[in-house]
């Protein structure tokens, strides 16, 4: 979540509220719609276009194993980032399709 943030400049308020469908997932490349942005004067909507690394910390490939252990279909009205449910050793996204808090988000970067 920090390293996709990161590398595409966005704020955290744009980050938790980012659907599946949100995201195009392309050969080298992702492309993710933001709604609305603070820095979109028209409100017209953005696109944010990041490159594929060959780096351990490649956002692309990073999220594309995030949505596959987390179970998140592509083109799926769910959001990418929700809360997350913990018992014994099993952790996973709850089943609601709710973002992430704004709480939840700053004690995670802690």
């Amino acid at each position: 979540m920090f390293i996709l943030a990161f590398s595409s400049f966005l704020r955290s308020s744009e980050l938790y509220v980012i659907h599946s469908r949100d995201v195009q997932l392309n050969k080298g490349y992702l492309t993710i719609s933001l709604e609305k942005s603070k820095t979109d004067q028209l409100r017209e909507g953005r696109s944010v276009v990041i490159a594929e690394s060959l780096s351990t910390t490649c956002p692309c490939s990073l999220l594309k194993l995030y949505m596959h252990k987390a179970q998140i279909l592509e083109n799926s009205d769910e959001y990418l980032f929700r809360a997350i449910s913990a018992s014994g050793n099993c952790k996973r996204l709850i089943s609601i399709n709710k973002p992430i808090s704004y709480s939840t988000y700053r004690q995670s970067s802690k």
